[in-house]
């Protein structure tokens, strides 16, 4: 073994990893044998820790898997070690595929009924954020299959995860065309949200999908309703808001502009909505001649000082000081 610790030294480990094999070859008696496989199983080990460190997570995923296979299937503990450090790796390479195949081959293998409940949540902690992988990649077929198999491992006391998952899976079936079934699958989950803002939240993403494509405008006036509760947080404001373009699409002009005058009254001076809920009354204010009531609104617009929000709508900023300036214009003109 002498050659091995010269191997070492020079930090060679496929030449360490090409001695130890060759010597497990040779007749040798079972403990000599299992301390080889070990020193082997020890230098893929190092060997992908050195990869994971220089940042090479799918070479070092590669290794680790060596070491796991180099372990024997009765010492779960063992095994189980060194899935926990691949699977590390793996989620580092992008490796879902991988990550849930060791991890799910574990299972049956571990004997500590905590350690089981901890991979089965971790199990779904991962399908969760690979389903959100797949819903960016808009590929709603492998978000539905990975957003339900996180529900499938994620316990009932982990209400905010399988509130994700729900909530994922809403967005796959939207994806998918299937608008009914995503609020189905909302309405279904809404008993996950344990704590009243969850629930709001939850709320407005159902007001969102009946206001669109799922065409309920009772139900979205419902849910809208259950997500404001009369603040200035974004959550209310944008809940009020969209109920006031309800009463639009109905064609109630006079329900709208109320509640559009209701929602200014709130204190919008910090709100990412003080833009949109102002430039809607204006518009509305000055398509019914009312002018100095819209000149208020396109002014209230115009003066918003937030540089993100000047950057998000530079364009409609720049229309509402003209459009101050034209109404100002022509009631001078008028004497």
């Amino acid at each position: 073994m002498a050659l091995d610790g010269l191997y070492k030294e020079a930090g060679d480990h496929e030449a360490r990893v090409r001695l130890l094999a060759a010597l497990q070859g040779e007749k040798l008696e079972p403990a000599v044998l299992a301390r080889l496989t070990a020193a082997r199983r020890q230098v893929h080990v190092e060997w992908a820790g050195e990869l994971a460190k220089a940042g090479k997570h799918k070479q070092a995923a590669a290794q680790m898997k060596k070491a796991v296979a180099l372990v024997d299937d009765r010492d779960w503990r063992a095994k189980y070690k060194l899935v926990s450090e691949l699977s590390r790796m793996q989620l580092q390479a992008g490796d879902y595929t991988g990550l849930v195949l060791h991890n799910e081959e574990m299972l049956p293998r571990i004997e500590d009924p905590a350690l089981v409940a901890q991979v089965r949540r971790f199990l779904g902690q991962v399908y969760l954020e690979w389903g959100g992988r797949a819903e960016q990649a808009r590929n709603a077929k492998s978000a539905l299959l990975r957003y339900r198999r996180a529900l499938d491992y994620l316990p009932e006391e982990d209400w905010r995860g399988r509130l994700a998952a729900s909530r994922g899976l809403a967005a796959a079936l939207q994806l998918k065309g299937d608008h009914k079934g995503a609020a189905d699958t909302l309405e279904a989950s809404m008993p996950l949200a344990r704590e009243p803002e969850a629930a709001r939240q939850h709320a407005l993403y159902l007001g969102k999908i009946y206001a669109g494509k799922a065409g309920n405008p009772k139900a979205a006036a419902r849910w809208l309703g259950k997500a404001d509760n009369g603040g200035n947080d974004d959550l209310s404001v944008e809940a009020a808001y969209l109920l006031a373009e309800q009463e639009l699409e109905a064609r109630r002009t006079g329900a709208a502009l109320k509640r559009l005058r209701a929602l200014t009254r709130r204190d919008l001076k910090a709100s990412r909505w003080i833009v949109p809920v102002h430039y809607r009354l204006a518009v509305l204010l000055h398509q019914q001649k009312k002018l100095r009531a819209a000149r208020t609104h396109y002014r209230k617009v115009a003066g918003v000082k937030n540089r993100e929000l000047r950057k998000l709508y530079g364009k409609i900023i720049k229309q509402s000081r003209q459009k101050a300036r034209e109404i100002s214009a022509f009631l001078k003109s008028r004497g």
